[in-house]
């Protein structure tokens, strides 16, 4: 039985919660989750942040029927991080649907992805 398993590339929006923001172009994973409020939206206009949601599996467009395809579309356009110690930091990892589907692979192209939100 699969557990629940968390969407490392959520839509910044009320309920979901902050991983990670970037500082320049270097992902900096947060200790702890940070849930969206409503009051913290304006700051989504401004900020490069990475939010995680609860995989919905068959309801995102991004599933395939078997997995999600996300990985693998960026490993098209990235070349992969090569020192992986900072993605032991994440605090995601546990329960994040690209690592426990592809593992380091996934984190090697995690931290290079950019989701602009508005």
């Amino acid at each position: 039985m699969d557990t629940k398993k968390s969407c490392p590339s959520a839509p910044y929006k009320k309920g979901h919660s902050v991983f990670g923001k970037f500082e320049g172009n270097t992902l900096q994973y947060l200790e702890e989750l940070d849930v969206i409020e409503s009051g913290d939206l304006e700051f989504g206009k401004h900020e490069n942040v990475r939010a995680t949601m609860p995989c919905v599996t068959k309801g995102c467009i991004n599933w395939n029927g078997n997995k999600c395809t996300v990985p693998d579309q960026m490993s098209h356009y990235f070349n992969p991080v090569q020192d992986l110690s900072a993605v032991e930091n994440c605090p995601i990892r546990s329960s994040c649907r690209w690592y426990a589907q592809d593992g380091d692979r996934a984190c090697s192209i995690c931290p290079l992805i950019q989701t602009k939100f508005f």
